[in-house]
């Protein structure tokens, strides 16, 4: 799953945003493995990171997203890691989809791929 989010005034670091994005957006503890991939231009720069979760709860959520009901319906669901479930859902950014699609394609452990000095 790929929540979004960026670093707040009161994070220590990317890391500490990393899990705090993931407990408001899907109400888990997530278990870090390592960076991913960054995208970055002039503008701004992504880190992506792969955490395991072993469990969620979309009734712990607390991100801002879920208290304004004009910004719609964000539920939880899990997807396979294989190719044809990953093409067949909207996963976004492109560069990060690919890398997941040709990870699955490989049969990649997506775990492999991580930097796992974090």
């Amino acid at each position: 799953m790929l929540p979004g989010g960026h670093v707040e005034p009161d994070d220590q670091d990317l890391h500490a945003a990393l899990i705090r994005e993931v407990r408001e957006e899907c109400g888990a503890e997530p278990q870090i493995v390592g960076l991913l991939h960054v995208l970055s231009d002039e503008h701004r720069r992504e880190h992506f990171y792969f955490a395991r979760i072993q469990s969620w709860s979309e009734a712990e959520r607390t991100g801002p997203e879920f208290d304004d009901p004009d910004r719609g319906e964000y539920r939880l669901e899990e997807v396979p890691l294989t190719v044809s479930a990953l093409e067949a859902i909207s996963l976004e950014p492109e560069q990060i989809a690919a890398l997941l699609r040709s990870a699955a394609a490989g049969g990649t452990d997506l775990a492999a791929l991580a930097d796992q000095t974090q």
